[in-house]
C-alpha cells in the first residue's frame, strides 16, 4: 500500500488520495504518447537514462510521500495548474504551439493531462486534507513542514527545467 494511502485520516480522504495516486501513476502515458507523436520511438524513451535532476526530483517526491501526506500534497500543489488560471489562460502547453512550432496533435496528450488534473481537483487536494486534519489551523510544525516541502519541490522543479533546457536545447541531447 502506498505510504500516502496509509496516512489518510478518513475513508473520504483515502478515496481522494487513492484517485490522485492512481491518476498520477498513469501520467507517463500522456508524455510517452506526445513523444511518439513527435517521432521519438517508444523503445528509445523507455530505455533512456533520466537526467540526474529527474532522478533527484523523483527521489524528493518519494521522500515527501514518506514524510507525511500534507508534505507530499503541498509539494504536488506546486506542480498543479490553478483551475481559475486554467479557465482564464488555458494550460501552459498551448503556448508551445506558437512559440516552438509544435503541432497541436503532438501536444494533445499532455494538454489532456492538464485538463484531467484540473477536472480531477488536484489543485485543491492539499486544502481538503489540511482542513480535514485541522479545520481551524494546522499546528505550526505541520504548516512549516508543508511550506518547506512546497519550496523544495519549487526549487527542484527550477533545477529540473534548467537541466532539461541545457541538455535538450543547448546540448542537443536525446
Amino acid at each position: 500500500q502506498s505510504p500516502l494511502l496509509s496516512r489518510a485520516a478518513s475513508a473520504v480522504q483515502f478515496d481522494l488520495v487513492r484517485e490522485f495516486v492512481t491518476g498520477e501513476a498513469s501520467h507517463e502515458r500522456y508524455f510517452l504518447e506526445s513523444l511518439t507523436r513527435w517521432g521519438v520511438p517508444a523503445a528509445d524513451v523507455q530505455v533512456a537514462v533520466p537526467l540526474a535532476s529527474t532522478a533527484g526530483f523523483i527521489g524528493l517526491q518519494y521522500r515527501l510521500a514518506h514524510r507525511s501526506l500534507l508534505d507530499y500534497l503541498a509539494g504536488s500543489a506546486v506542480l498543479e495548474v490553478d483551475p481559475e488560471v486554467y479557465v482564464r489562460a488555458g494550460d501552459p502547453y498551448q503556448l508551445w504551439e506558437s512559440v516552438y512550432g509544435i503541432a497541436p496533435e503532438i501536444l494533445a496528450p499532455v494538454r489532456q493531462h492538464i485538463r484531467d488534473d484540473v477536472l480531477g481537483g488536484h489543485a485543491s487536494l492539499f486544502r481538503h486534507v489540511a482542513l480535514g486534519a485541522a479545520p481551524q489551523a494546522l499546528p505550526l510544525e505541520a504548516a512549516l513542514s508543508a511550506l518547506a516541502s512546497a519550496r523544495a519541490v519549487f526549487d527542484a522543479t527550477r533545477l529540473w527545467q534548467r537541466d532539461m533546457y541545457e541538455h535538450y536545447q543547448l546540448g542537443g541531447g536525446s
